[in-house]
C-alpha cells in the first residue's frame, strides 16, 4: 500500500509454533532483523514485548535496496 509519506509500506505478518517459548520467539526474530539490516534499535519491556526499528535515514544499514524503514513489533500473548 501507498505510504502518506512516500513510497510504500508492507506489512508481514508471521506465526510461530506454539511450542516455542517467549525466549525462542525473541531470537527468531531477532535473527531475522539481522538479515534485514544493523542498527535495530530496540523498544519497549522484554518480557512483555519486543519491538524495534531500523531506518535508513539515521544512517542505519538495510540490506534491501529500496528499503527506508523497517519495523518488528511482538506481543507475548502469555503474559498479556
Amino acid at each position: 500500500m501507498k505510504y502518506s509519506k512516500g513510497g510504500y509500506m508492507a506489512t508481514l505478518e508471521f506465526f510461530h509454533n506454539d511450542k516455542h517459548t517467549w525466549p525462542e520467539v525473541v531470537v527468531e526474530v531477532i535473527e531475522f532483523g539481522q538479515r534485514l539490516g544493523s542498527g535495530w534499535s530496540l523498544l519497549g519491556n522484554i518480557s512483555n514485548e519486543s519491538n524495534a526499528v531500523l531506518s535508513k535515514n539515521v544512517g542505519n544499514h538495510i540490506s534491501i535496496s529500496g528499503l527506508q524503514w523497517a519495523e518488528w513489533r511482538v506481543s507475548n500473548e502469555q503474559r498479556a
